[in-house]
């Protein structure tokens, strides 16, 4: 009888103990998986931000020109930005789902800031290939641009500045 039990109790502590090490295995092992995916995103986070830092830079520097002037058919003087600016870097982070790691606050204003620029790229390619019907469409153009060229030059630094508070250690 002995023997059984020597037997039963080693059963039962060998099963306690495998069970015991296979929970806290896979307890430590969801840890580490879930601290690196934390990791990840703080990094995939941080390399967004960083880009979208040096897009805005650049843009920045851009609208630092003046806007150029340039007579049209009836003497009449418009205005328009004639450099493309950039915007490879939002639409990657929105495309790879990257965009969504950014605070709702942080998404709205940039969404607002690329969609200016998009506004003033499709303006100047308007501009560019000649596509409008009549000289009145082409001086609402030149106003569009010349309000989306400000609004773009005031709001640069404070987008900058947002985007900095939001890199992560």
């Amino acid at each position: 009888m002995e023997f059984w039990e020597d037997v039963l109790s080693n059963l039962i502590g060998a099963g306690v103990g495998a069970l015991c090490g296979a929970f806290l295995g896979y307890w430590f092992g969801l840890k580490q998986e879930y601290k690196m995916r934390e990791n990840e995103e703080k990094d995939n986070k941080n390399q967004l931000i960083k880009s979208l830092i040096n897009e805005i830079s650049e843009n920045k520097e851009y609208l630092e020109n003046e806007l150029k002037e340039i007579v049209i058919k009836d003497e009449t003087v418009i205005k328009i930005f004639d450099v493309k600016l950039l915007t490879h870097s939002f639409e990657s982070g929105v495309f790879s789902g990257r965009f969504s790691l950014l605070s709702p606050e942080t998404q709205s204003i940039l969404s607002n800031y690329y969609l200016g620029c998009s506004r003033m790229n499709d303006y100047l390619s308007r501009f560019e290939t000649g596509n409008f019907q009549k000289i009145e469409q082409v001086k609402v153009l030149s106003s569009f641009t010349s309000d989306w060229y400000d609004r773009l030059k005031k709001t640069s630094n404070s987008i900058l500045h947002i985007l900095k508070s939001e890199l992560s250690p």
